[in-house]
């Protein structure tokens, strides 16, 4: 009886647990209240919810996504977060694959994971020429157009670490 439990909750989808009106509301909230990206994935890193206020992924992110590489490493990155903020039980502040900082609030049911509510990117410093060359260089095996990339990266927002931190707290209250 009990495997059989576990296989229900292994099959239940994000979309059977949330309402996702309701989840679209927190998300422009938060959006709107801090200025900053976020969208709700599945439990494969998937984006699943959008914020009406916010379309998703940000210009440069885009532009990343716009190589099936840069796609596969962006998902990659996004369901990594997830599942470390759910082992964690707490928000999860890392540096994406194209080296921008991204957190993750783990939605969980019963103690089983569903997905996160995603948000970034962000910068916690200055663009200058090391960070430049850093991201260039780790996205450097992407067909993209470098020129788009690098006017995308000025529209990033730039957070200190309390601000960062002070954000994925807010992002995990919510979730729960």
């Amino acid at each position: 009886m009990e495997a059989m439990h576990m296989h229900e909750l292994n099959n239940i989808r994000l979309e059977d647990v949330i309402d996702v009106d309701e989840m679209k509301k927190i998300l422009n909230s938060f959006v709107l209240a801090t200025g900053l990206g976020a969208m709700c994935v599945n439990a494969r890193g998937e984006s699943a919810i959008f914020s009406e206020e916010h379309e998703g992924f940000c210009a440069f992110c885009k532009i990343i996504r716009s190589d099936p590489r840069g796609r596969k490493r962006c998902t990659e990155s996004m369901d990594k977060a997830g599942k470390l903020a759910a082992q964690l039980g707490e928000p999860y502040i890392s540096r994406c694959h194209a080296g921008l900082i991204e957190f993750a609030a783990p939605i969980l049911f019963k103690e089983h994971y569903l997905g996160s509510i995603s948000c970034g990117p962000v910068l916690m410093w200055e663009w200058d020429e090391i960070a430049i060359q850093e991201f260039l260089s780790r996205t450097s095996d992407l067909d993209i157009n470098r020129e788009a990339l690098l006017a995308a990266s000025r529209e990033i927002k730039v957070l200190n670490g309390r601000n960062v931190q002070a954000a994925a707290e807010l992002l995990f209250i919510i979730t729960n």
